[in-house]
């Protein structure tokens, strides 16, 4: 077994664990993916705890706009006037935005807490404490190590006749 430091910066960093006979083309692939998944959950975590603090997105034509300014459908082309806008909904847990990207109604506390949990749950795993402690990641729980000719079988593929040989479903081949 092998364990690849893979670094980007101090704070983006992770450890991957592979056999020694493993082709670089496969290595590469699972560190791509392992890659994007971990910037795909870091921009899903920073969007899940805003939602936390200020609500659901404005719609994007309303985005960096007060609830003051006027919209292009508000404006009137015959009479070059503007229609008022009625004042926006507000909930009791209002927090305005000070981007002005989202709505201000932010979820209940009860919901928030789930939320911002959860949110520090993923940035735990994906902490550069992960590798001091030398967790290793994996591409594919369902991987074992590659024996003669199927080494070099696509991952998909090889989970994929595990399934028909065995009738039963892998977990982790609906995500691929």
């Amino acid at each position: 077994m092998v364990v690849l430091q893979v670094k980007r910066s101090e704070k983006d960093t992770f450890l991957y664990e592979t056999v020694c006979s493993a082709e670089v083309d496969v290595v590469l692939r699972d560190l791509i993916a392992i890659h994007n998944l971990r910037q795909r959950v870091l921009r899903l975590a920073e969007a899940a705890s805003a939602l936390a603090a200020h609500g659901p997105s404005k719609p994007p034509e309303q985005q960096g706009l007060d609830d003051s300014t006027p919209l292009l459908e508000d404006y009137d082309v015959a009479s070059g006037a503007t229609a008022p806008r009625p004042p926006p909904a507000r909930n009791e847990h209002y927090c305005p935005d000070p981007t002005e990207r989202r709505t201000g109604n932010a979820p209940p506390p009860e919901i928030a807490q789930v939320l911002t949990r959860t949110v520090d749950d993923a940035q735990a795993l994906l902490s550069e404490r992960q590798v001091a402690m030398k967790v290793r990641r994996r591409a594919h729980p369902c991987r074992r190590p590659p024996a003669g000719r199927d080494a070099r079988t696509p991952l998909l593929h090889r989970c994929r006749r595990r399934q028909r040989r065995s009738r039963r479903r892998c977990k982790t081949s609906r995500e691929l």
